[in-house]
C-alpha cells in the first residue's frame, strides 16, 4: 500500500524517472517491506529498484550514467560542468554580460539539459582536451545534441558568424549592444529587472508621464524646470507642494520618482518608475544621459521602443513592421561607453546629493 502523500504504486508503471522506465511490479519485496520494481534504463538495461529510490531521484539509470559521468565528484570544476553553468546563464540571466549575443539574440537551452547536467554531459560527452571548448555549429542555432561539439579556438574562430560584405551598414547598428550592455550593469548596480538608457532625465520623466496617462501630478515648487515641462508636455497638469527633499521625491499621485540625485548600489524601489540622471554635477557624470529604472516587462518593452523613435533599438523605420510614435530620446553608444567606463570605478554606495539651488518653480508664469 502506498503511504499518504504518495503516488499509488500502479500509477508509476510506464513513467519515466531519469533515464529509466517503469516497466513491471517485482513480485520480490525489500526487506525493509518496500516494493520493487522492474525499470528499463535507455542504454537497453533492466534494474530492480526499490520504490522510494525511484520516487526520490537517488536512481535516474541502471548504474550507466554515474559510470558516464565519472561520479562527478567535484564536478563544479570540470570543464564540462562550467560549459553547462555558462550556457544556461548567457540564455537565460538578462543581467549576464554575455546576454546579448546569446539570450538576447533568441539563442535557447533545450529543455532536457536545461533540466539535468548529466543529461547534458551524456550527450556532448568529454571534452577531447583542455584545449577544446563547447562551440555551436550553426551559430544562429540553439544549445540542442544535433547543434554542438568540443570545437579547438581555431576550430571556434572559423566558425563566427560570418558579416557579408554588402551588409556592413547593418552590422555597425550592433554598436548598440553596448546600450544593452550598459543596462545590464546598471540593472546589477541599482537592482532594477528593467532599465531603459536614454539621452537625459527630462526624457525619461517625459517618457512614464505618457505612458502613464498622467492627469493632475503633484511636485515640489523647489526642483528642476524640466520636471514639470515633462508632465505638461506628456498631457497633464501640475500641482505644486511644499517639500525639502534629498536625492529623490515622488511625482504624487503616480509611482514615478525622479532620482536626478540618488545613485547607490540596490536603491530601485519594487513597483516604481525611477527616473536617473547622468549629468556631470550627478553621481555618474558622463556629462549627458538618463535612464528608466522599473519591473514591469510591458512598460519596459514600450518605453525602449517609444525612445526609439519608435521602432526596435538599432532598426531603420522602413524595415521594423510594427513601427508606432515615439521620441527621439534614446542613449548613443559613445554614451554608453563613457558610463561602462566610469561604473567600473564606481563606489558601492553613494549618498544622496543635496536638493541644490533650484528655483521656485511655482512663481515661474510658464508653470503658473
Amino acid at each position: 500500500m502506498s503511504k499518504p502523500g504518495l503516488p499509488p504504486d500502479e500509477s508509476i508503471i510506464g513513467q519515466r524517472f531519469g533515464r529509466l522506465v517503469v516497466e513491471s511490479l517485482h513480485p520480490q519485496r525489500s526487506t525493509n517491506r518496500q516494493t520493487k520494481w522492474v525499470c528499463r534504463c535507455d542504454c537497453g538495461k533492466t534494474k530492480v529498484i526499490v520504490r522510494s529510490s525511484i520516487l526520490s531521484g537517488h536512481s535516474r539509470s541502471c548504474g550507466c550514467l554515474r559510470a558516464c559521468s565519472n561520479g562527478e565528484a567535484g564536478k563544479e570544476t570540470t570543464k564540462e560542468y562550467r560549459a553547462w553553468v555558462g550556457i544556461i546563464r548567457r540564455c537565460t540571466n538578462s543581467r549576464d554580460e554575455s546576454w546579448p549575443d546569446y539570450g538576447g539574440r533568441g539563442i535557447t537551452v533545450c529543455a532536457r539539459w536545461r533540466a539535468n547536467y548529466l543529461d547534458f554531459l551524456s550527450d556532448v560527452g568529454r571534452a577531447p582536451s583542455p584545449l577544446h571548448s563547447l562551440a555551436r555549429i550553426n551559430v544562429n542555432g540553439n544549445y540542442e545534441p544535433e547543434n554542438v561539439r568540443w570545437a579547438t579556438a581555431k576550430e571556434q574562430v572559423a566558425n563566427r558568424r560570418h558579416i557579408p560584405r554588402k551588409a556592413w551598414r547593418e552590422s555597425a547598428k550592433h554598436a548598440y549592444r553596448v546600450v544593452e550592455s550598459f543596462e545590464h550593469v546598471l540593472s546589477s548596480y541599482t537592482g532594477a529587472p528593467y532599465v531603459i538608457a536614454l539621452d537625459s532625465c527630462t526624457a525619461a520623466l517625459h517618457l512614464v508621464c505618457q505612458y502613464l496617462k498622467v492627469g493632475v501630478v503633484e511636485m515640489p515648487r523647489l526642483s528642476y524646470v524640466g520636471v514639470p515641462a515633462s508632465i505638461l508636455n506628456a498631457g497633464g497638469s501640475v500641482r505644486f507642494r511644499d517639500e525639502d527633499w534629498e536625492g529623490m521625491y515622488q511625482l504624487s499621485p503616480y509611482p514615478i520618482y525622479d532620482a536626478a540625485r540618488r545613485f547607490t548600489s540596490g536603491m530601485y524601489v519594487p513597483g516604481t518608475f525611477m527616473c536617473l540622471s547622468f549629468h556631470w554635477t550627478k553621481h555618474l557624470q558622463i556629462g549627458r544621459g538618463g535612464a528608466i529604472l522599473c519591473d514591469d516587462p510591458v512598460a519596459a518593452a514600450w518605453l525602449q521602443r517609444a525612445s526609439f523613435d519608435g521602432r526596435k533599438r538599432g532598426t531603420t523605420p522602413n524595415v521594423d513592421k510594427e513601427l508606432s510614435r515615439g521620441w527621439h530620446y534614446y542613449m548613443t553608444p559613445n554614451l554608453a561607453v563613457q558610463g561602462l567606463m566610469l561604473m567600473s570605478g564606481m563606489q558601492e554606495h553613494n549618498a544622496d546629493l543635496p536638493r541644490s539651488d533650484y528655483p521656485d518653480l511655482s512663481t515661474l508664469e510658464a508653470f503658473k
